[in-house]
């Protein structure tokens, strides 16, 4: 009778941690919009978002905070989303974008526009062919009667240091005013962020979240391995072609957008496991969770050292290098 509630109870708790979760990365995009030299109270922000109260006050939160504290969530959501995706593909936690390549792909193509002088969506563009390329060579490299995930972490691993050592060339053979601005965008930053980039991001992002959602309601059929899912009806190559598609055009966005950020890919699918008490990723957790996580790193960034600010993605590997470390240490010695 006992584990025939179980299933239930799994429900219920993957419900209440999903609730949790919103409210806790609504309270986080409430503190970032009051936080700052100019302080405002909760009320004060909840009228300058409907359009009404003081001028000063609605310029303050609507045209300074909203596209930092926006875009936070957003690419928190994106970067959570993809690691999911991957992580259940291969069957392996270190199987994120920014481990196995692919955001050093997506940097190294936005970079190469982006030092052109090209537009955002010729950036965006680079970084969707920089990561697709590089998921293509990953795989390619990696495929040997099958794909193992063991073995494409080692090759994007490889893969992904020599497209930032590129990236890092690039950066060498333009002007040093240019290749500084250029620098700071690939720490992954908020800073400087604007309205039309908040906007840009919802575009963007309202698409392919939703669809990516979607897309991932595969997984559990892929995670049976190939034979019974086949059976089940699925087109598998197929299915995991677009899978693979929709987690690089996530974190290839992500990059465009506000730069790398490291670690929100790899921490969130299996955070929000843990919370759930899940056995497997649980994608619309992860988004969440990636969503609370880059908000309250960027919240630390911002007001966590006193007068001085970071780069959030300082803050991301801070914090994730030593999550990294720790699931290194606890998979060797499961290997």
């Amino acid at each position: 009778m006992r584990n025939s509630f179980q299933p239930v109870k799994q429900i219920y708790r993957a419900y209440l941690t999903g609730i949790l979760l919103f409210a806790a990365t609504l309270v986080i995009f409430i503190s970032v919009l009051c936080l700052g030299d100019f302080p405002v109270t909760p009320r004060e922000v909840l009228s300058a978002l409907l359009g009404k109260g003081d001028e000063t006050i609605a310029m303050v939160v609507r045209e300074w905070r909203l596209p930092r504290a926006g875009l936070a969530v957003l690419i928190g959501a994106a970067l959570g989303l993809s690691g999911a995706i991957f992580q259940s593909l291969l069957r392996n936690p270190l199987g994120s974008p920014d481990i196995i390549g692919f955001d050093a792909g997506a940097y190294a193509g936005a970079m190469l526009l982006l030092l052109t002088g090209g537009s955002f969506i010729a950036t965006a563009t680079g970084a969707l062919a920089g990561g697709m390329i590089a998921a293509i060579l990953v795989y390619s490299l990696a495929w040997k009667n099958g794909v193992q995930g063991f073995r494409l972490i080692l090759i994007g691993i490889g893969i992904g240091q020599l497209l930032f050592a590129f990236s890092q060339w690039l950066l060498l053979q333009t002007e040093p005013e240019t290749a500084v601005a250029v620098s700071v965008w690939g720490t992954g930053s908020f800073s400087g962020v604007e309205m039309r980039q908040l906007i840009a991001a919802t575009l963007i992002f309202s698409m392919l979240i939703p669809a990516s959602l979607l897309l991932t309601r595969a997984l559990r059929q892929l995670e049976l391995g190939d034979e019974l899912a086949q059976a089940s009806g699925l087109s598998v190559e197929r299915t995991r072609r677009l899978l693979i598609f929709a987690g690089v055009s996530l974190s290839a966005m992500a990059t465009a957008i506000v730069g790398p950020i490291a670690f929100i890919a790899l921490v969130a699918p299996q955070l929000a496991s843990k919370l759930a008490s899940s056995a497997g990723t649980a994608p619309l957790l992860a988004a969440l969770t990636g969503a609370a996580l880059l908000s309250a790193s960027d919240m630390i960034a911002q007001h966590g050292l006193g007068q001085t600010q970071v780069p959030v993605g300082v803050v991301t590997l801070c914090f994730g290098g030593i999550w990294f470390v720790w699931l290194l240490a606890r998979k060797t010695t499961q290997w």
